[in-house]
């Protein structure tokens, strides 16, 4: 994949993004390098070892693998050439030998290496831009996957699907499927999948903004790409910590990491990712307006991704030419390049649109009903109602033909001597199930169906694991594909419902296998209306028990509630409102007193309180003392403060008091009251000691003057702060009052700059702190020094 080019003329919707994680590594630890003698002096070196194999010699060894009668090993060589060649960007010349090879393993019923070939066939019509085909490919894959597991093929193939949805720009569904890779690569615990799995989480994070956490997930890659040797992930993870870079406007990072992923890429024979990073490195270019050398790098990159079919790199380098040859005046130029941009990219456009609509174009009947019309109808029917749940079943089954376009349905029932057949649709053969079914089983079929908790589905009954036991089940019938869909009451299987169809080459949709999954509810609902008297019943006495404990239990929630919502707002030592509180009083409180502000009524007064040399306490009488400090002076303000005052604990030593309704001239009786108390009321420590204490306040009047009526009211509350700040430069045991400021926004506060050029209001119990004389001495109170 390659990130957008950040032009201000783009196209939306955008056209799709290529992968570059398209690329599968050096073949697995668990197959034999594929190597040529002229690739030991580059593993030797430590480069990854990808050559591109002549296309006679593993023809040759295809071959004779298949005259040795070892069709496995010669699909495995098949697939070797195909990663070797498409590390090096020849992939898609090698499509028509996966195409046969996938032929082959499918007629042999080898599941394993057909999703491999599935995986590989869509990563080559991807690199194309041929989106619908390259997710039906990996849809199937992952069809096969639940049929015979693996996990491998698995996690390529969601990586493959999540490559499509971020190109659809549906970047949450992307990452769902790339989490679920993320998770099956961890349980496996290779480090070329982890790598691979978290490169497109990062391209995914890219491509919705989240920087940071697309360069954590590179650095992951790039972790388990050197712990693993992948070399050309190395190089790919670099390119994408330049696209960060640039997007950051960190050219030299980006010129860096951009030189770092074509060195690194050219070793490898990336071609691929040559391409992009060169396309890369001439963005870093135009960006400095180093036009010559810009057009030449995107004319290297256009000529690479030319070679390597990558449509979208050759739109957005042919979309920068014209740019550049616009603005350097040929016109002409520029509209040829701009031509050959727009031409590619609605190309890319059109599989975007197509691939959104995957479902629609899967092809199925539409000679009577539409499949959807006649679900609904079915679903809809009152003959499904009925006291006869055979004639129900049976025209389910018969419904089911015509709307999954199916040669063959049957419903198979649990009961105590097993597993029997009650309804059916098939016009071909109505006695071979009954024949059959011990036979079935008798070879374990059933005890499979037991655990099934979805849908299974089998687009090939070849490669199905009881491929014998089904067939032997239909009396030897030509089932070619099959859906498998559990009937499930109360969390075991009951039933069983199986559509098959006899014709090679109609693999199931995403509609069918989701139209077959509700005709397994509706032959559920059947299966269940035997019971429904006896379950409704029973859900009627458990509403009813759960009713009266939830009757018995209201009361006490709701008290329990209030108490943790009292607890939510008081601080826990003092007792006083916390800052919780105060936020979720104080716009409220502000509001009002705009309101009554305008028609000159009184305004709110914010007072900050500070425990003069409180930390000397905790040091030489310990915390203990500490918190009986503080408890204290909250018993004190209790006695200071008004009823229609609200008392808070703002932090550490800080206590905040808002008073409503206190005229400006009378603000600083409160503060007079509250000082005079605190010093005047000794504290007796645990062993008879006795403390004595002052305070210093600041506060500031809301709004700060009697004309201002838009103001927030953190700025008043930094005003207060300013103010306690030379309460206590003024040698504390004193207060501070700003009742008159000019306007001020939160950072704007400047109460000492306001003093000296007169524009401020300034009360205090010491006149010479407000007009600037010499700080009282220091250590008032109790005598102990510091702060």
């Amino acid at each position: 994949m390659t990130s957008t080019p950040c032009h201000k003329d783009r196209r939306r919707p955008p056209p799709p993004v290529e992968h570059a994680h398209e690329i599968i590594p050096q073949p697995r630890r668990t197959r034999a390098p594929c190597r040529t003698d002229a690739t030991a002096t580059s593993q030797a070196a430590g480069a990854p070892v990808h050559p591109s194999p002549p296309a006679g010699r593993g023809a040759g060894q295809a071959g004779g693998a298949r005259a040795g009668g070892e069709l496995a090993q010669a699909l495995e060589i098949v697939y070797r050439q195909f990663v070797c060649l498409e590390v090096v960007g020849q992939a898609r010349s090698f499509l028509a030998p996966l195409e046969a090879a996938a032929a082959e393993a499918r007629a042999a019923g080898l599941a394993g290496p057909l999703a491999y070939f599935l995986v590989g066939m869509g990563r080559i019509r991807y690199i194309e831009g041929e989106y619908r085909q390259a997710a039906l490919l990996w849809t199937q894959c992952l069809d096969l996957c639940r049929l015979s597991p693996n996990e491998e093929a698995g996690i390529e193939a969601r990586v493959g699907l999540g490559q499509v949805y971020d190109a659809m720009g549906d970047g949450r569904t992307a990452a769902r499927l790339h989490g679920d890779a993320s998770v099956l690569a961890g349980a496996v615990g290779d480090p070329y999948l982890i790598a691979k799995v978290a490169i497109n989480q990062g391209f995914n994070l890219k491509m919705i903004g989240q920087a940071e956490g697309a360069r954590a997930q590179f650095s992951l890659a790039l972790e388990h790409a050197r712990l693993g040797r992948v070399r050309h992930y190395e190089a790919e993870i670099y390119w994408y910590l330049s696209e960060l870079a640039l997007a950051a406007g960190a050219l030299e990072e980006a010129q860096h990491y951009v030189v770092l992923a074509r060195d690194l890429g050219a070793r490898c024979g990336h071609a691929w990712l040559l391409a992009g990073a060169t396309r890369t490195l001439a963005t870093i270019y135009q960006q400095r307006g180093e036009v010559d050398a810009a057009a030449a790098t995107y004319g290297a990159a256009l000529e690479l991704a030319g070679r390597n079919g990558a449509r979208r790199q050759q739109a957005e380098c042919h979309e920068a030419l014209a740019q550049l040859a616009e603005a350097k005046g040929d016109f002409a130029l520029a509209l040829r390049h701009a031509r050959q941009s727009q031409a590619l990219q609605a190309h890319l456009i059109r599989q975007l649109v197509v691939a959104e609509r995957l479902d629609e174009l899967r092809p199925y009947d539409l000679s009577n009903q539409p499949p959807l019309d006649a679900l609904l109808a079915l679903s809809s029917d009152p003959a499904l109602q009925r006291d006869d749940p055979e004639a129900a079943l049976a025209h389910i089954c018969q419904s089911g033909l015509q709307i999954l376009d199916a040669e063959r349905l049957a419903i198979w029932r649990k009961g105590t001597a097993g597993w029997s057949q009650c309804a059916g649709a098939d016009p071909a053969a109505a006695a071979a199930p009954a024949r059959a079914a011990a036979a079935a089983q008798d070879a374990g079929y059933w005890h499979s169906v037991e655990a099934l908790q979805e849908t299974r589905v089998a687009h090939d009954i070849r490669l199905h694991p009881h491929a014998a036991a089904l067939h032997a089940l239909y009396g030897g019938a030509a089932l070619h594909s099959l859906l498998e869909i559990p009937l499930r009451q109360r969390g075991q299987c009951v039933g069983l419902l199986h559509v098959a169809r006899h014709t090679e080459g109609r693999p199931w949709s995403r509609d069918e296998v989701l139209f077959g999954s509700h005709l397994g509810v509706l032959a559920e609902q059947v299966l269940a209306n035997a019971q429904i008297h006896g379950m409704l019943a029973e859900l009627q006495e458990m509403n009813e028990q759960l009713e009266a404990r939830v009757a018995s239990r209201t009361a006490e929630l709701q008290a329990a509630n209030q108490a943790l919502e009292e607890v939510s707002l008081t601080d826990a030592l003092t007792g006083l409102r916390n800052r919780r509180y105060f936020l979720s009083h104080v716009e409220r409180d502000v509001a009002h007193s705009l309101r009554l502000g305008a028609e000159q009524v009184l305004p709110m007064v914010f007072y900050l309180i500070d425990i003069d040399h409180f930390k000397q306490v905790n040091d030489r009488h310990g915390h203990a003392a500490g918190d009986l400090v503080l408890r204290s002076v909250s018993q004190q303000l209790r006695l200071c403060a008004r009823e229609s005052d609200y008392l808070v604990r703002w932090g550490g030593e800080e206590f905040l008091v808002v008073s409503r309704g206190v005229p400006r001239a009378q603000a600083g009786v409160q503060a007079e009251r509250i000082r005079a108390t605190i010093a005047a009321t000794p504290i007796a420590l645990d062993g008879g000691a006795t403390l004595r204490l002052t305070c210093s306040l600041g506060f500031a009047s809301f709004p700060s003057a009697p004309s201002q009526h838009k103001e927030q009211w953190p700025a008043i509350l930094e005003i207060a702060d300013q103010a306690l700040y030379l309460a206590k430069r003024g040698g504390r045991d004193a207060w501070v009052g700003i009742i008159d400021a000019p306007p001020a926004a939160t950072g704007e506060v400047d109460v000492t700059g306001w003093i000296a050029a007169g524009a401020a209001t300034v009360v205090s119990n010491r006149p010479a702190i407000v007009a600037g004389a010499a700080p009282a001495p220091d250590g008032a109170g109790d005598g102990l020094p510091g702060r």
